[in-house]
């Protein structure tokens, strides 16, 4: 075998070492009693989002690598690796083995009020700072929900059909719209770990909107409890950040 190919093939073994890693199994080559490398990529496309993503180009260097191997078996010379193709594996392993994390990807550090704050402060900091969410913590500094450009519509439309509008609008804390920021009104969220992968990140908005739901923001915390610290925050505006 030429360098190119001795290179390719290096590279593949190393993908199927990373596959046989992630699927706690040893990748067997026994001719006759093995799970194949698409099998194998099948199964982790649909345990691993980030196996989703390179799964066409994967499945197009394994035909490559199986017309390598049928010709050093067969001693004829069907095929030799383009440059393309022995980067583009390098890429792809890469991103595989070294993902961007949540916690990467997120806005930080994270702005968060408490139940006594005035809910008028808070809204014009949202549009002082731009910003779209807004976690809620007491006085432990545990997430008991979120104030949202949602939250902010509907507690402005109950001022409008009061008599006491102005008053509600001047006085109002946050703890006293406890309803309206313990649940999802039309914009959701969800929690992930610190060393979630960015295309974790992607599906999981991608599932919201496949069930008619917005994701409104995703809260990073050290294990993707919502008792945690919060460490960062992911909207749709983060998501450019993601390298595909």
């Amino acid at each position: 075998m030429d360098a190119k190919t001795l290179e390719f093939i290096k590279l593949f073994n190393q993908l199927e070492e990373e596959m046989g890693i992630e699927t706690h199994t040893k990748y067997e080559k026994d001719s006759f009693n093995r799970t194949t490398f698409l099998k194998k990529l099948e199964a982790l496309c649909d345990e691993q989002p980030k196996y989703s993503f390179f799964r066409s180009e994967l499945e197009e260097l394994s035909e490559l690598r199986n017309v390598i191997i049928y010709e050093y078996k067969q001693d004829v010379e069907l095929g030799i690796p383009s440059g393309w193709a022995i980067s583009k594996l390098k890429e792809i392993l890469d991103k595989l083995k070294n993902p961007q994390t949540a916690y990467a990807i997120a806005s930080k550090p994270v702005e968060t009020c408490g139940l006594d704050w005035l809910l008028s402060d808070v809204i014009q900091n949202m549009g002082e700072r731009k910003f779209t969410h807004v976690p809620v913590v007491d006085k432990e500094g545990k997430f008991v929900g979120v104030i949202s450009e949602s939250v902010v519509v509907q507690w402005t439309s109950e001022c409008l059909r009061s008599k006491v509008k102005e008053k509600m609008a001047k006085e109002t804390k946050v703890q006293d719209i406890m309803s309206l920021i313990k649940e999802p009104i039309t914009n959701y969220w969800a929690f992930v770990p610190m060393k979630a992968d960015g295309y974790s990140i992607l599906k999981l908005f991608q599932d919201y909107i496949d069930r008619n739901q917005r994701l409104g923001v995703i809260f990073v915390t050290r294990n993707g409890k919502n008792d945690e610290k919060i460490m960062g925050i992911i909207t749709a505006w983060d998501l450019g950040r993601i390298e595909r």
